[in-house]
C-alpha cells in the first residue's frame, strides 16, 4: 500500500491518488493545476496513511506555490502543533520565576 493519499474535489466528485511519497503527492498536485485540471473552487490536500495525518489541506485558490511551497514548514503531529507552544510558554515562566527566586534569595 502507498504511504499518502492526495484527495481532489471539484464541488461534484471525488479523485483519491495514491503515492509513495510527500513530494509526490506535491509533484502530482502541481502537475494538476499546471495542466488546469484544478479549478478556483477545488478543494486539495495530502493525506498521510499510517496516521491519517493532514499533510496538505487548501478549500480554494490553489497555487504551485501553495502546494509546493510547504518545504519550509515539515508536517507536525497533533500533540508537537499543541505542546510545542506550551512547552514554550512554561520554559519562559519557568525562567521568570528562577529570576524572581534569585532576586528574593538575594536580599
Amino acid at each position: 500500500m502507498k504511504d499518502y493519499i492526495v484527495v481532489h474535489y471539484d464541488g461534484n466528485s471525488t479523485n483519491l491518488t495514491y503515492t509513495d511519497t510527500e513530494e509526490d503527492a506535491r509533484a502530482y498536485l502541481a502537475a494538476l493545476i499546471t495542466t488546469n485540471q484544478v479549478r478556483k473552487d477545488d478543494t486539495l490536500s495530502i493525506v498521510r496513511v499510517c496516521d491519517d495525518y493532514l499533510v496538505y489541506f487548501k478549500r480554494r485558490n490553489n497555487t504551485l506555490k501553495t502546494v509546493l511551497g510547504k518545504k519550509a514548514q515539515t508536517s507536525v503531529s497533533w500533540s508537537e502543533f499543541w505542546l510545542g507552544p506550551t512547552q514554550e510558554l512554561l520554559t519562559k515562566l519557568y525562567k521568570k520565576l528562577a529570576n524572581l527566586g534569585v532576586a528574593s534569595g538575594g536580599r
